[in-house]
């Protein structure tokens, strides 16, 4: 008999914050911080986001973590989205690029 041990699973969380607004979440494995950064910044620039838009900026944190001990993080702040629709971006983005 033996006992099964699970290699350790390094995943990226990600969640889309804005004042006011409900907090949206999103969790990726299998990849690396840069890689998740760079998809972000890719589909946040797709999608045209006004420079001169007047209101609330939402922010992306992108955090890594292996065997639940949080590692690096880094974040990402732009104005014109709501943190539904930014997810709903990315996650198009992600899909579209596999």
């Amino acid at each position: 008999m033996k006992i099964k041990t699970l290699t350790p699973v390094k995943k990226v969380n990600i969640s889309f914050v804005r004042l006011g607004e409900p907090t949206e979440y999103l969790c990726l494995e299998n990849t690396t911080l840069k890689e998740v950064e760079r998809a972000c910044r890719d589909a946040i620039v797709l999608q045209e986001v006004n420079p001169f838009f007047k209101g609330l900026s939402t922010r992306i944190n992108i955090r890594e973590a292996v065997k639940g001990v949080n590692g690096k993080s880094k974040s990402i702040s732009f104005k014109g989205l709501s943190p539904a629709k930014t997810k709903d971006v990315i996650a198009s983005f992600i899909k579209s690029q596999n």
